[in-house]
């Protein structure tokens, strides 16, 4: 039976969780919302449009229901900082939006992991 090296086993499943992405949208938060909300009339956005686009893409690529990308936003919102909206306004928000995912031949490049480990023994074959 070959032996394990549990630290390296251990050392995958917690890399499994890691998540990767850019927090651009911060930079011009208020700077992208006057503007959004210059001659608008009724409600301001509360949301860059960006933000928004980020969240569509979370929503796509991890197929994350409504209510589970609130909750992503408000642990997002205690590390980052940002205000969470609920998951109403972010529904009503992606109606209103294009989305078009990044196809394999753009500049942008997403790389899916598949995380499972294939953990076999002598004993469960």
């Amino acid at each position: 039976m070959p032996k394990i090296n549990w630290k390296e086993y251990n050392e995958k499943l917690v890399k499994r969780g890691e998540i990767l992405f850019s927090t651009e949208f911060i930079e011009n938060w208020k700077r992208e919302l006057d503007s959004m909300n210059e001659k608008k009339r009724g409600h301001p956005y509360e949301y860059p449009s960006s933000y928004m686009q980020f969240l569509i893409s979370i929503r796509y690529y991890c197929h994350l229901d409504y209510r589970t990308l609130e909750g992503f936003c408000r642990n997002l919102s205690k590390i980052l900082g940002i205000p969470t909206p609920d998951h109403s306004t972010i529904h009503k928000r992606f109606l209103k939006m294009d989305f078009n995912p990044p196809s394999l031949n753009s500049e942008e490049i997403i790389i899916a992991v598949d995380s499972r480990i294939k953990f076999t023994t002598e004993e469960n074959g």
